[in-house]
């Protein structure tokens, strides 16, 4: 029964603001400390009648109560732009036993007290910002929003801002002790006495889960706004702080596993016309191929060292074989459709989940900012996965879909296109990738508005929850994507604005969609990114890529008819990530001093944290010298 009820979970309980919380865990806490002191005063007997001493310092006994839990946190997302599953590493041990450069002054037994208080403070501030670093990262950040969030945070708990590098898996952080200088010249660093402390080197999963991440945002900002006046020396607000980011990433995702199921699959099948403009015929083929789907997804799930690694292809060729066995049915039955341009928009469907949307954006916003190693990781990465993906098609194709266009000739079907005498064989067996051009044939749902202003209106459901937006913070996040999504397709197919290019639009549409997000945090709190991704998912940028990939395979293998299009893919497709990016790069570079002062109430707080921001644009200049 309760396996039942967990799988038609939905949380739409209201949630307590951070500071609800955080006075709530600093009385749990007490408690905890209380009790464990009890326990700790209370002799315990030996088997052999002796008395076992159990006495432990007060600060060892919290640190244990805090983070005496250890087991892992893991869930799964459908989001496509990251790991499927994810596993968080299991909750740092107590404090005492951390190995902090900065964190000791003295290692002599008569170390009086109030110095071993303040180098257990230190390392609580530490502990947080590392911890705000990491969780923020596995919930979907990008490495410059992490960056300034915990610089932030780092400033207002009296710390130096720390020395990030930010990789595709692991971090590393140094921080700077209480001198006078925040930045050390490396060549100096045998003589320097200040120098940072030695890095650490932490690693992280990442996935993309919009409830955690705006959960874990609000805490950075939390102690952005009140570190100074509240945190600094408060060792119980810290330690509560820490418990409260341990609770957000154990904490079950909004929806039971059923739930979620269903969303992916509505998500999948509502894709067809909502992301790719399809027909209603097309509906019912995506939505058989959203349950193989999700079978397969189970069968990975329990076997996970098998699967695991198989699964973006298992994914891919699942797809393009039950499309090319579903299309061949479909014309041998006199099919109402006669048109081969809407195979792609099957198989694509499907995938829609799986695409390169956020990795691909985030990857040139940050190489624009400065973060080369990540960044470039993560276009080389899209890239790659782009290239798994029109494998796994091309690999499930052969199986039903062999000699698939020499028997479509057979079936009358060519009968207009220059294609119908492609020889059978090899060169007739490549995945169909001439996609219908939207909205210009009668057979798919149309016109633009009639899918934007209509469809859109159930689409962005399984959008939102598929990306673990909670019942009660869809509002905010589908108002803000329901109006992006028209401006892009006003942008694109209304007559009078047809003759801008597409990556003009690209720009306008997504500086749109930022400033949006923006202004939305400024009034709400709640982070930009979280209303930015979906739209991202929607527009589905690496559809395009799989394209051209299966166009580049189809020309290696001799088939001139197309070599007219062959394009630099590896260009084009960080072209297409750069001009999204560019207008999410515009709108923030306006809108971030304005959150910035908003977020950071001290004059004194907010002159530090302007000059340490001006310092890493120093540093992350392109092209300056």
């Amino acid at each position: 029964m309760m396996d039942f009820k967990e799988a038609f979970r939905i949380d739409f309980a209201r949630r307590p603001t951070m500071l609800e919380r955080l006075d709530a865990k600093k009385v749990e806490l007490a408690v905890l400390k209380q009790q464990q002191q009890q326990r700790e005063q209370q002799p315990q007997q030996d088997p052999e009648g002796g008395t076992i001493c159990t006495t432990v310092p007060p600060a060892a006994a919290v640190a244990a109560a805090v983070y005496g839990k250890t087991a892992a946190s893991s869930w799964t997302t459908k989001d496509g732009d990251t790991t499927i599953e994810t596993t968080l590493p299991p909750i740092p041990r107590p404090i005492s036993n951390a190995n902090v450069h900065a964190m000791s002054t003295s290692t002599s037994k008569d170390q009086d007290d109030e110095d071993e208080d303040e180098d257990i403070l230190t390392a609580l501030k530490i502990e947080l910002v590392l911890k705000l670093c990491t969780a923020q990262m596995s919930c979907g950040q990008c490495t410059v929003d992490t960056e300034r969030h915990a610089s932030t945070a780092a400033i207002a708990l009296g710390l130096h801002p720390p020395t990030l590098d930010i990789g595709p898996r692991v971090m590393h952080a140094a921080f700077y002790p209480q001198d006078n200088e925040w930045h050390y010249d490396p060549t100096d660093i045998t003589t320097n006495p200040n120098h940072p402390t030695v890095p650490k080197f932490l690693t992280t999963n990442r996935d993309i889960i919009l409830c955690k991440l705006q959960d874990i945002t609000w805490i950075a900002k939390l102690v952005a706004l009140y570190g100074e006046t509240r945190y600094q020396h408060s060792s119980s607000d810290l330690i509560a702080l820490l418990a409260i980011v341990d609770d957000i990433l154990m904490e079950p995702l909004p929806y039971g596993w059923f739930i979620q199921d269903l969303l992916f699959v509505s998500l999948c099948t509502l894709a067809t016309i909502g992301a790719f403009f399809g027909s209603y015929s097309d509906m019912f083929i995506v939505f058989v191929i959203a349950l193989c789907l999700v079978g397969l997804q189970k069968i990975t799930k329990c076997f996970p060292t098998l699967f695991g690694p198989l699964e973006m292809i298992l994914v891919c060729a699942i797809s393009s074989l039950i499309t090319a066995a579903a299309f061949r049915i479909a014309a041998m039955t006199n099919y109402d459709r006669d048109q081969i341009c809407n195979v792609p928009i099957i198989y694509l469907s499907p995938l829609l989940v799986y695409l390169p949307g956020s990795e691909l954006i985030y990857g040139a916003y940050e190489v624009q900012m400065g973060h080369m190693v990540v960044g470039a990781s993560r276009l080389v990465h899209a890239l790659v996965k782009c290239m798994v993906m029109a494998s796994g098609l091309t690999i499930g194709w052969q199986f039903t879909g062999y000699n698939f266009k020499t028997w479509y000739d057979e079936q009358d079907q060519y009968s207009s296109d220059a294609n119908s005498t492609i020889p059978s064989g090899a060169s007739s067996s490549y995945v169909p990738k001439e996609i219908c051009e939207p909205f210009a044939d009668d057979w798919n749902v149309g016109p633009w508005y009639v899918v934007f202003c209509g469809w859109n209106l159930v689409f962005l459901i399984p959008v939102l929850g598929g990306l673990q937006v909670r019942p009660r913070d869809i509002p905010s996040h589908y108002s803000i994507a329901y109006v992006s999504l028209i401006i892009f397709a006003v942008l694109n197919f209304q007559d009078g604005w047809k003759g801008l290019p597409n990556f003009m639009v690209n720009i306008i549409g997504l500086f749109a969609t930022t400033n949006f997000a923006c202004l939305k945090e400024y009034i709400t709190g709640a982070p930009a990114v979280t209303s930015i991704i979906p739209v991202l998912l929607v527009l589905a940028p690496g559809s395009v890529v799989v394209l051209e990939l299966l166009s580049l395979m189809q020309i290696s293998n001799g088939v001139d008819t197309i070599s007219g299009n062959s394009i630099d893919i590896a260009s084009y497709m960080w072209l297409l990530g750069v001009t999204y990016s560019l207008g999410m790069y515009i709108a923030l570079a306006i809108w971030k001093p304005i959150l910035v002062g908003r977020e950071v109430k001290s004059t004194k707080l907010l002159d530090l944290v302007k000059k340490e921001a001006r310092y890493r644009a120093s540093v992350n200049m392109v092209g300056k010298h």
